[in-house]
């Protein structure tokens, strides 16, 4: 892949990481609408590896708070942190069903699940998805009520973002 190439796809990652769009459909559905050939899923995963590394370093003092609260140590002084100490456990539990279904689902997701007509399928259904959930959920909650509970659903939930389109 050109150096170029890398780069717009780079650039492309990190504007589109953090808004309720998804990125791997834009990583997906760029070289096919620049009629490039398609960077594969190694690349993809490199690209998000460069994004977690940019959240930790932003976020370096509440990582470093919810390590030392999992120790069982009092270190930091985010309110919300602090409500919940058993934060990293969760987010570990949390992990585990979408890396399951990422080693479960590679194959397809590296070829059947990269075409552009699933891609844009999947956006249009999230789309939805996201639209009612935002008009009928009423339910507020901060940090210290999220639940082990809570934090497998999202997991679950997050596996589906294997598929490219899905957030």
């Amino acid at each position: 892949m050109p150096i170029y190439q890398a780069l717009v796809l780079a650039i492309l990652q990190g504007l589109t990481e953090f808004l309720p769009v998804s990125s791997s459909a834009h990583l997906a559905m760029a070289p096919w609408l620049l009629g490039w050939k398609d960077q594969g899923l190694e690349f993809d995963v490199a690209l998000h590896i460069g994004t977690l590394f940019s959240v930790i370093v932003y976020f370096f003092k509440d990582w470093m708070q919810i390590l030392a609260q999992a120790a069982g140590l009092k270190v930091g002084n985010d309110v919300q942190l602090n409500k919940n100490p058993q934060l990293l456990w969760y987010l570990v539990a949390g992990s585990v069903p979408v890396a399951v279904a990422g080693l479960l689902f590679k194959d397809v997701v590296e070829t059947t699940l990269r075409s552009p007509y699933v891609v844009g399928v999947m956006a249009i259904v999230i789309g939805l998805v996201m639209y009612a959930a935002e008009r009928y959920s009423s339910a507020k909650r901060d940090l210290g009520e999220v639940t082990l509970t809570d934090c497998v659903l999202i997991g679950t939930a997050q596996a589906l973002a294997i598929v490219p389109g899905t957030i």
